[in-house]
Formats: C-alpha cells, sequence, structure tokens
C-alpha cells in the first residue's frame, strides 16, 4: 500500500486556506496525512487549522512554531513525516481532485522515486496559464533536462528516503529556496518521471514575496541560492545542465526583477557570480540552442547595455 505525506507550511493565509484544505480531502488515498505547519500566523489561520483537524483527525495534524519562514516550516514538517512518500504544497495554492492519488498511481506503475507534475498558474483576474515544467526546447524529460525544469517543490511527489539519506534540508531564511535545492535531487536517483497532469494549481496574490510589482532588496538571495545548488551538483556528472541552470537564473531570469526598476548594479552583481563560477557560459551547449533574440539579449546584459535589455524586454512582454 502507497502511502503520502503532504506538508502545508501555513503563514497568514487565512483567505486561501479553506481552499487548500478541501481541496486536500479529495484524494483517494488509504495511507495518508497532512501535517499543517502553522509559522507563527497572526490572522484567523489557526482557527481555520483547529477546525479541520476537529473534523478530520485521520487525515490533518497540526503544528505550531515561531514564525521563521517558508523553508523552516517545510523542515519542520519533514520531521513529522511518517509515510512512504510526501509533497509539499504552500498554503494559498490547491491541489486538483485526486491529483495526487493520479501521480502515486503512475509512480507505483513506474516504480519511480520523484513525480513531477504540471502546474496551472492563476492570475487575481480569473486568468489562468498553463506554463509546462519542461521547456519545450529542452525535448524530452530525463534526468538531465529535469534539472532544467520548473524548480518547485509544489509540483512534485518524492520518495521520503531521499530526503532522510541525503540529509538535505530547505536553507532557512532564504528567498529562492526551491532553486537552492529541488535541481539537486537529480543526483540522487534516475527513476524521475514527469506525468503530464496540470495539477498543482499555483495561485499568483498581488503583494507576495516573490510579485514582480515590487522590489525588495531580498531579489538578491538569488545569488545564494544558485550558489547553494551548485554546491549540491558541481561535480556529479551534470556540468553542462549546472552551467545552463545558473545562466538562465542569474543573467536571464533575474535581470526582469531587476530592470523594472533600474537597479543595474545588481544586475552586473549576478552577472559577477555567474561569471566566478562558468565564465564561459555562452559556450553552453543549451544555451546555443535558445533562440536569437534570447542570446541576444543576454548579450546586451553581459555587455552592460541595460537600457536596450530593457526596451527589448519591454517589446516581447517579458517585463
Amino acid at each position: 500500500m502507497t502511502s503520502l505525506c503532504v506538508i502545508v507550511p501555513i503563514y497568514n493565509v487565512e483567505p486561501y486556506l479553506e481552499e487548500c484544505l478541501d481541496s486536500l480531502l479529495h484524494q483517494e488515498i488509504d495511507d495518508y496525512e497532512v501535517i499543517l505547519v502553522n509559522d507563527g500566523s497572526t490572522d484567523g489561520s489557526q482557527r481555520i487549522i483547529d477546525r479541520y483537524v476537529a473534523a478530520y483527525p485521520r487525515i490533518f495534524r497540526a503544528v505550531w512554531q515561531e514564525n521563521q519562514g517558508l523553508s523552516a516550516a517545510r523542515n519542520t514538517g519533514l520531521t513529522y513525516c511518517t509515510k512512504e512518500f510526501v509533497a509539499f504544497l504552500d498554503s494559498d495554492d490547491f491541489i486538483s481532485e485526486n491529483g495526487y492519488s493520479a501521480v502515486l498511481s503512475a509512480m507505483q506503475k513506474d516504480n519511480a522515486d520523484i513525480g513531477v507534475f504540471e502546474s496551472v498558474w492563476r492570475y487575481p483576474d480569473g486568468r489562468q496559464e498553463h506554463r509546462p515544467t519542461l521547456p519545450p526546447f529542452l525535448g524530452e524529460f530525463n534526468v538531465r533536462t529535469s534539472i532544467l525544469s520548473h524548480c518547485s517543490a509544489n509540483n512534485r511527489i518524492f520518495r521520503t528516503s531521499l530526503w532522510r539519506e541525503s540529509g538535505w534540508q530547505f536553507p532557512v531564511g532564504l528567498w529562492y529556496e526551491d532553486l537552492a535545492i529541488i535541481p539537486a535531487f537529480s543526483t540522487l536517483t534516475d527513476r524521475i518521471f514527469l506525468y503530464p497532469f496540470p495539477l498543482h494549481q499555483y495561485r499568483q496574490r498581488e503583494g507576495s514575496i516573490m510579485s514582480r510589482g515590487k522590489y525588495s532588496p531580498r531579489c538578491m538571495e538569488i545569488i545564494p541560492a544558485c550558489q547553494n545548488v551548485y554546491s549540491l551538483l558541481h561535480g556529479k556528472g551534470f556540468e553542462a545542465e549546472l552551467e545552463y541552470l545558473l545562466t538562465f537564473q542569474l543573467c536571464y531570469y533575474a535581470s526582469f526583477r531587476f530592470l523594472a526598476f533600474q537597479k543595474y548594479e545588481e544586475i552586473r552583481t549576478c552577472l559577477a557570480a555567474l561569471a566566478a563560477l562558468y565564465p564561459h557560459w555562452e559556450q553552453n551547449g543549451y544555451y546555443k540552442e535558445r533562440p536569437f533574440l534570447f542570446r541576444f539579449y543576454c548579450r546586451l546584459l553581459r555587455r552592460g547595455h541595460f537600457r536596450l535589455a530593457s526596451l527589448l524586454a519591454k517589446c516581447r512582454g517579458k517585463n
């Protein structure tokens, strides 16, 4: 019998929490637990937690801690996990009906250690967008390309022993905590499969910590996150994938947060961090497969032509 633990970190998400917990009730799994980690919420989240634990004590288990952040709440949940498989779900998101059930069933057939599935991005204006977990230019999903897939903990089910035996945890107090660790799981098993089901409902909230509508100096934490995943992956036989992952994150992805606020020194710092690890990143095979405009945009950034890069990004609707 397959068993699953879902860890839900909770911090001041009262308007969304019931939808999240209701979605977890609609999973046909015999041996199943949901660990609700209240990370010091100051709103009415605890009242909702208490109500669900009282109504469904065989499924929900509550843990409370002082506020320490998302990573610490996930790590706390892992210490209470007793099931064969584990998943993570942010408390403002939700999972499709029987979504976990479907992936677990497929994982059993494939003897998978990690099951990856698709996410649907849901916007405040009601729009929904399916962004492929694996960028189309990479072709088929495999152990190598899994490193370059959307690196979220929320669209994966893991065999719990991978966490136990590696001793890995989410880095506490760091933004981009998923980037810092999730791609490195490809070094732990070759039984990673993508199941093309759009199951994870990823809510895009205005004012959330990762919203592009505002700037925070903590956006610079993308650098230590990349350095962390580099320390886990470097020398493990995935150098081309690691180099492209860091190129995409520190050059391309990071630039959109900084260009919008004319944070040019921050872009230079990110590029310097990339060059310190991979000075010849423009020769990377994955990078060379990208379209001309992608490479031209990155070249503008590398040469310090930030205003031109910003104009190009706006023309392409990327900023």
